[in-house]
């Protein structure tokens, strides 16, 4: 149920690297007005906060916004929310497994990161689509689940992954600002992103990396309880 009272505002929710619309088909039932755009394009040698300001850009429209994002997503979404062209309108952020800072990027992931940029296409998708059948370790995942991290293993555009993990590895984020406020919510036993302690204000004792898929009712609760503390509900689609 979506709660009631409170201004209306747009929810968006962008995507990790390498996935689409469809990790948030759990999201997508509980907020039926809930906005989930494709990352668009980089251009090359683009960083990560000029991406998301230029990614800021193409959320048309006024009123009352919450940005967030899984994984890679949800950094593009709190250094959009920055953007000057948003002008305020973003009310918060929910970063789900994400790096809140700089600090959340390790060195074993960088070190990965430039090893990616040597391995061949075929082998590297290969590699991926094996990772996607068994991954994460988190036994909550239904064979659904399981199924659309293949599909999206098969058809994502490499080039954009492999620049995608560099501009993560090259990062150089700070503490946000307060306003708008970033609400993180982060599992536990995340190996992908591992919890950085202090960070998230609230953590999933049970949940690893894609916590929006195996802990879905935990996830939206949280974003409703969220905007609800700010006087927010979400817009139903027309």
């Amino acid at each position: 149920m979506m709660p009631s009272g409170g201004a209306e505002a747009r929810l968006v929710l962008l995507p990790g690297l390498g996935a689409d619309h469809r990790l948030f088909e759990d999201q997508a039932a509980e907020f039926p007005g809930l906005e989930t755009p494709c990352l668009v394009p980089n251009e090359p040698g683009e960083s990560l906060t000029t991406y998301s300001h230029r990614f800021a850009a193409m959320l048309a429209g006024d009123g009352p916004l919450f940005l967030g994002g899984l994984s890679f997503g949800g950094m593009v979404a709190m250094e959009a929310a920055r953007a000057p062209v948003l002008d305020g309108r973003v009310k918060g952020v929910f970063m789900i497994s994400g790096c809140r800072t700089h600090r959340a990027v390790t060195p074993e992931f960088r070190r990965r990161v430039g090893a990616l940029q040597l391995v061949p296409d075929t082998i590297l998708r290969a590699s991926i689509f094996a990772l996607s059948r068994s991954f994460p370790r988190d036994p909550d995942l239904s064979p659904r689940h399981r199924t659309l991290l293949m599909e999206m293993a098969r058809e994502f555009d490499l080039g954009t992954f492999r620049w995608g993990a560099w501009a993560c590895a090259t990062w150089q984020g700070e503490e946000p600002p307060p306003d708008p406020p970033v609400f993180q919510i982060h599992g536990r036993h995340d190996d992908v992103i591992p919890l950085v302690e202090g960070d998230p204000d609230r953590v999933v004792e049970d949940g690893g990396h894609l916590i929006q898929f195996a802990q879905a009712m935990v996830v939206n609760a949280y974003i409703r309880e969220k905007a609800a503390g700010l006087g927010f509900t979400f817009r139903s689609r027309s």
